[in-house]
């Protein structure tokens, strides 16, 4: 495999990060100069440094059009244009504005750069190149796809550009065409906090460039890269990454993987078709992968980019049709919308399938607008959630009825926490706040900093760990709202704080691990393991458990000292929580590797792998000694705790994304295939299928209550948590 040629291809990359009006982005200046020395690195793409153009706050837009059509009309294997800094909207909230240096906010059309002119001059000028990659983060960028993505024949886009077209050339193999990858739906934020290295998205996609992925073949193409990057930030309630592309140019290779090795024996590669079901316990986190087979072209409707894997051959993808899974569908075509350098597609997937036995189970489906900017919580029967319009919602349980709504003026990113008759939560724009979990009125505002992860309330005290300005811990008075103290830390907090026996433990995104009095906020002791730190730590008896991004991952600390234990090479251990449980360790790597450890001397007691090699998704639930979890190969997994062996597997009709939520002997998860699913623990066998309207994301039980909620991800409807009951059928009276 090979990777677009160098010396045939160039980059313009833009990182604006001072303004005269707008909030400054430092992360932006390291991440632009990141960003070109790895695509100038022969390891990484190989570009030579004439052909990489950076750009700074200094640019004007003529300047960064200029540098486009420049580099554009040199190309004729891959341009590659990247944008990094705020992103503004019109009034209409239909047209995506760059902000420049001088650009204002209340008037976008103001020292910014409108969208469609930069993908104007990417079509007209590189039309000679075979690939245009466009990576956008800023604030609404989904906004660049217009009505969503599609796909047209190569001669109708020639015919667009005025290019010749030859009838003979195959658009699936040719890989002519363009994509565009933006941070964040058409309705969301991206963040680049302070306290950060990088800008979130930017930071993953560097990450990936430096680091490669395990298993991925030597090359990777941006649809790799780009579905790793969605998962991990889905992982953290960050806004969802969007993809629009034209034919087939995202699954073309673009950049060599550094985690790459070549093969160990000579053996043949089983196909998805003939995986095993049960996976080698025995097997090491050193034994490369089998080279992940390709997909379909992707679509920014998921419904949608599930049917493409199911809907082609097995010589691309590879993949086995779930069984019972056979379903008539309806695939509409709209009107393709055809500008100069962008085509778009609108497409609607819809299904015809009656409504099934288990549809009363539904009790309701609460919808506020705009899209979910972390997850619900429940206590006393009320549910409490926050969308991305600003709003804090409460919701009563029983009915799904509106109890009160608390409209402030920013951005809630962290999951709400109730506690002591007030539900508690964070901003992005430096408040954290209390409000009364009765009436919804507002007790008290701090500002703090950028709050983005779950308050930890422990007698009376409300702890929170911030990632903007000068990140800090701090410890906050849950009845009055008064700082009782605040430590300053090296970097973004970007996990919830433990606090366990009088003292509270905390990492940053430096690697950095904090142990501090919770009383008086006087450090008693830190160390630095490995990266980011965005997991929440977790104590059990005399040891403190951590994941770090970067390092070694896992390590053990002892809880007086911070002395080292033990440390298990796991590389980049993200979001997903590990579990400490029956004195074992379980944790997911960013692929598809389970790992179970004792949890004492770190030795590793086996491992199971998803035998497709598909993401984790989502965290783990150990109950009753069985190991459950969901993948996006579209099943669920029960393994045995005590041996790594397969219990059982359940096949959905789509990934399961979020944990599984498993109460009473029965396992409920959810599936992009629009149903939640509750089956038997013991034996995976189907209990109930219940059908919903939109894909589900996660799932969580509480009161007797399934809640269920889907990821609006830019698309045309609000984000919903629905309510199904769990129980027998309520009998009829007559």
């Amino acid at each position: 495999m090979a990777v677009p040629d160098p010396k045939a291809s160039r980059a313009v990359l833009v990182g604006v990060h001072a303004y005269t009006r707008l909030e400054p982005l430092p992360p932006v200046a390291a991440g632009v100069t990141r960003l070109a020395q790895l695509l100038r690195d022969p390891s990484v793409w190989g570009l030579p440094a004439t052909h990489v153009t950076v750009l700074g706050s200094d640019a004007s837009g003529d300047t960064i059009l200029g540098a486009i059509r420049d580099a554009a009309s040199e190309c004729t294997d891959t341009l590659l244009v990247y944008f990094a800094g705020h992103g503004l909207r019109d009034r209409s909230g239909e047209q995506l504005y760059l902000a420049l240096a001088d650009a204002d906010d209340d008037h976008p059309e103001i020292g910014s750069l409108r969208y469609s002119s930069l993908r104007l001059v990417v079509g007209r000028a590189g039309y000679k190149a075979r690939r245009r990659i466009t990576l956008l983060d800023c604030c609404y960028s989904g906004l660049a796809g217009g009505m969503g993505a599609g796909t047209l024949a190569r001669p109708d886009l020639a015919q667009l550009l005025d290019q010749d077209h030859s009838d003979d050339i195959d658009d699936e193999t040719d890989g002519y065409g363009s994509c565009v990858l933006t941070s964040a739906p058409k309705t969301g934020r991206s963040f680049a906090p302070p306290g950060a290295r990088y800008p979130e998205f930017t930071g993953e996609m560097i990450d990936i460039l430096d680091h490669g992925i395990e298993g991925a073949g030597p090359t990777l193409s941006p649809d790799r890269m780009w579905r790793l990057v969605r998962r991990r930030l889905r992982t953290r309630n960050s806004p969802e990454p969007q993809q629009f592309g034209h034919n087939s140019v995202v699954l073309h290779d673009w950049v060599y993987n550094r985690a790459h090795q070549p093969p160990r024996m000579h053996a043949p590669l089983n196909s998805r078709a003939t995986a095993p079901s049960q996976p080698e316990a025995s097997q090491t986190p050193e034994t490369p992968l089998p080279a992940r087979a390709q997909i379909g072209p992707p679509s920014t409707i998921p419904s949608a980019r599930a049917e493409a894997r199911r809907s082609r051959t097995s010589s691309h993808t590879g993949r086995r049709d779930a069984p019972n899974m056979t379903r008539r569908r309806v695939l509409q075509v709209g009107t393709a919308i055809a500008t100069a350098g962008g085509i778009t597609t609108a497409v609607i997937l819809s299904r015809d399938d009656e409504p099934g036995p288990d549809q009363w189970r539904l009790r309701w489906r609460f919808t506020a607008g705009g899209g979910p900017t972390a997850e619900p919580s429940v206590v006393g029967g009320v549910l409490y959630t926050s969308n991305d319009n600003y709003n804090l919602y409460a919701v009563t349980v029983a009915t799904g009825t509106q109890k009160w709504v608390y409209k402030h003026n920013d951005y809630a990113i962290s999951p709400p926490t109730a506690a002591n008759g007030k539900v508690y939560f964070g901003g992005k724009y430096s408040q954290l706040y209390a409000v009364d979990a009765t009436t919804g009125t507002q007790k008290w505002a701090l500002d703090v900093g950028t709050v983005s992860t779950a308050p930890v309330v422990v007698d009376g005290v409300v702890y929170v760990g911030t990632s903007s300005g000068s990140p800090h811990v701090y410890a906050v008075n849950a009845t009055t709202g008064r700082r009782k103290w605040a430590l300053a830390v090296e970097a973004a907090i970007d996990a919830s704080p433990a606090v366990a026996n009088g003292v509270l433990y905390c990492g940053d995104a430096k690697g950095n691990v904090y142990a501090v009095d919770a009383a008086t906020g006087k450090q008693k002791w830190s160390t630095r393991k490995g990266d980011q730190i965005r997991s929440s730590p977790q104590v059990a008896g005399r040891l403190l458990y951590v994941a770090s991004k970067g390092g070694q991952g896992l390590y053990a600390l002892d809880v007086t000292t911070g002395a080292q234990k033990w440390v298990f090479p796991i590389p980049r251990v993200d979001s997903p929580p590990f579990v400490v449980a029956d004195g074992k360790m379980y944790v997911v790597n960013q692929e598809e590797t389970v790992f179970a450890l004792d949890a004492e001397t770190g030795a590793k007691r086996w491992t199971y792998r998803i035998p497709t090699n598909e993401y984790i998704s989502g965290g783990l639930a150990i109950v009753n000694g069985v190991v459950y979890l969901g993948s996006d190969d579209h099943n669920v997994h029960a393994i045995d705790a005590s041996t790594g062996k397969k219990r059982w597997m359940f096949a959905t009709g789509g990934d399961v994304m979020g944990t599984p939520a498993v109460t009473d002997g029965i396992v409920y998860a959810g599936s992009t295939d629009k149903h939640v699913y509750a089956l038997d623990a013991a034996s995976g066998k189907k209990l109930w299928a219940c059908k919903t309207d939109t894909e589900i994301f996660s799932v969580m039980i509480a009161d007797g209550v399934v809640f269920a909620r889907d990821y609006n991800s830019g698309r045309d409807y609000d984000a919903s948590i629905y309510a199904l009951d769990t129980g027998p059928r309520p009998s009829v009276t007559k």
